[in-house]
């Protein structure tokens, strides 16, 4: 099962699902300021907020594999495929 979430309640997640994997999903700072400016739903004050808290992401949450989203939707999927696949089996 593949399930998007916040990363405050992977603790708890973790705790009902122990054999749970996580995947942190994570892009470049300034390949995001790009996409969301393109979004064009926040303000640049908005979006500066978002990156600064984004950059407060904690680390040490146990049990996840990283994901970088800073290129295409392709190549992410296929990274995705390769961090769950195994499992999956």
């Amino acid at each position: 099962m593949l399930v998007n979430g916040s990363h405050s309640y992977w603790p708890e997640a973790l705790r009902r699902y122990p054999r749970a994997q996580g995947v942190l999903l994570s892009v470049d700072r300034e390949e995001l300021r790009r996409r969301l400016l393109a979004r064009g739903r926040e303000t640049p004050a908005e979006i500066e907020v978002r990156l600064a808290r984004n950059d407060l992401f904690p680390d040490g949450l146990g049990h996840v594999a990283s994901l970088d989203n800073s290129g295409s939707l392709a190549r992410t999927l296929e990274h995705l495929c390769q961090l769950i696949g195994p499992r999956m089996a």
